[in-house]
C-alpha cells in the first residue's frame, strides 16, 4: 500500500489563537503585496473568531485568491480616506478593457482577538465615475 505524506501545516490544528496567527502569517508571507500580512491575518481571525481551524485557514486562502485576482485585473485605488486614515470610503478602479469603479467602505466594528481593531467592508459595484 502506498504511504501518503500530509503536510503538517495543512492537517494539524493550532493549539491556540496565537499559534493560529503564526501559522496563517507564515501562509500569507510574500503573498499580500503592499498590504501588511499581519493586517490581513488579524482580519481573518477576527471575522472567523467562532469558527474551527479549517474555516480560518480557508478564509485566508480565499482572501489571498482575491488579492491575486485583483492584481491580475489591474485593480488599483482611485481614491482613499483623507489624512492617512485606514478606515473609510475607498474607490477602486479596474483598468481597461473592464474599466470599472467600485466603492468599498471599511468601518471599525469593535475589538477582535488580542485587542486588535476589526474592520467590516461593504461594497457597491460597479459605479459610474462621478457618483
Amino acid at each position: 500500500m502506498e504511504q501518503i505524506n500530509v503536510d503538517p501545516a495543512v492537517s494539524s490544528t493550532p493549539a491556540d489563537e496565537q499559534e493560529a496567527y503564526q501559522v496563517l502569517l507564515s501562509r500569507a508571507h510574500r503573498k499580500t503585496g503592499a498590504i501588511p500580512a499581519e493586517l490581513l491575518v488579524r482580519h481573518v481571525l477576527s471575522t472567523t473568531a467562532d469558527a474551527d481551524w479549517p474555516v480560518k485557514r480557508e478564509a485566508l486562502e480565499a482572501l489571498l485568491r482575491r488579492l491575486s485576482f485583483g492584481k491580475a485585473d489591474g485593480l488599483s485605488i482611485a481614491s482613499r480616506p483623507s489624512a492617512g486614515r485606514l478606515l473609510g470610503l475607498y474607490v477602486l478602479f479596474c483598468v481597461p478593457p473592464r474599466r470599472r469603479f467600485f466603492r468599498v467602505r471599511f468601518n471599525g466594528s469593535g475589538r477582535g482577538p488580542a485587542g486588535q481593531e476589526r474592520t467590516d467592508g461593504t461594497q457597491r459595484a460597479p459605479v459610474k465615475r462621478g457618483d
